[in-house]
This record gives structure tokens, sequence and C-alpha cells, in this order.
């Protein structure tokens, strides 16, 4: 079992709890636009994030059926034109 290293944990916990003291102290101010930008910024990160999951998860799946379409055809054999061609060589 291979454990996560230290530095990982240590910026797992700090980037959160920083963003968390910086949007208290920006909801405590006067101007109460000041404390939706964080929640903003991090919803179109989101946002784009899931965008381009969903995307990539797309682009996979289409070449993994193409994939699979071609191989089936070219493991199926000769076709019935195939075939009458071959017959009309002999």
């Amino acid at each position: 079992m291979q454990l996560i290293p230290i530095n990982t944990i240590t910026l797992l916990l700090i980037i959160p709890s920083l963003l968390i003291l910086v949007e208290y102290f920006l909801a405590k101010m006067k101007n109460p636009i000041a404390g939706l930008v964080l929640p903003i910024l991090c919803g179109i990160s989101l946002i784009f994030t899931a965008l381009y999951g969903i995307l990539l998860s797309i682009f996979l799946f289409i070449t993994y059926f193409v994939t699979r379409n071609n191989k089936a055809k070219e493991n199926k054999g000769p076709t019935d034109i195939d075939k009458m061609n071959i017959e009309d060589l002999n």
C-alpha cells in the first residue's frame, strides 16, 4: 500500500484553508460583492472542469466505439460482394 506524500496532504489542507480564510475576510467587508468573488470563481472553474471531463469522456467513448466497430468489420470475413468478385475471377 502506497501512502500519500506529506506534501500532497499539506497542499490539500492548506489551499482550502487559505481560501476559506480569505472568503471570511472578503465577506466581512462593506462591499457585499467582494464576498461573492471567490464562490463565483470556484463555481466557474467547477463548470469548466466538469465540461472538460465530460468532453474528454465523450471523445474516449467515441474512440472506443469506432475502434471496436472497425475491429468487428475486420473480423467479419469476406462480404457477399467480395465472394462474388472472387468467383468472377475464377
